[in-house]
Formats: structure tokens, C-alpha cells, sequence
């Protein structure tokens, strides 16, 4: 079974709505993994489970608002030409 299957599938069982309050919980969870992480309580094992869960979690928040990775990649272009933008307004380069 394919990832598009999976995420189908998941949203059949468990419905849109639970998997959004899923999203935020994962998102939580990846917070507490990476503080737990800078101060040696959990292995990189673990921060890299909890990051797996997040992006799976995107995908599935992708698959309910029919975005596109097209889509995704424009809006990643856009956040980092902002990005840079700032830095350079501050005499980063």
C-alpha cells in the first residue's frame, strides 16, 4: 500500500476532523522531543520519530486541503525568498 493509499485509508477510519486534532498533538509532541533531545533526555532515535510522525501528519493535512507538492514548493520559495530578504535587510548575507 502506497502512502495516498495509508492516508485514504486512515481518513476513512478515523475521519478529517480527529486527524486535524491528530496534527496538533504530533506537532506538540515533536515540540517536547526536540526540548527532551537538547537536554539528553531522549536519543536522536526518538527526535527522528517524532519529526516521521509531524511530516505524515503534513501529508495527511495536504490530502484534506488538496494541496499539491507543486503548490507546497511555491509556498516554500516564497517563505524562503522572506527569509532572505530579512537577513539581508539586517546585513546578513
Amino acid at each position: 500500500m502506497d502512502e495516498k493509499e495509508l492516508i485514504k485509508k486512515v481518513m476513512e477510519r478515523f475521519g478529517e476532523d480527529n486527524q486535524i486534532i491528530q496534527f496538533y498533538e504530533e506537532l506538540n509532541e515533536l515540540g517536547c522531543a526536540v526540548n527532551h533531545y537538547r537536554r539528553g533526555k531522549v536519543d536522536k532515535q526518538f527526535l527522528i520519530n517524532e519529526i516521521s510522525d509531524v511530516l505524515f501528519m503534513i501529508n495527511q493535512i495536504k490530502y484534506i486541503y488538496c494541496i499539491d507538492d507543486f503548490e507546497l514548493s511555491e509556498g516554500l520559495e516564497f517563505t524562503k525568498e522572506r527569509l532572505k530578504s530579512k537577513l539581508n535587510e539586517e546585513g546578513y548575507k
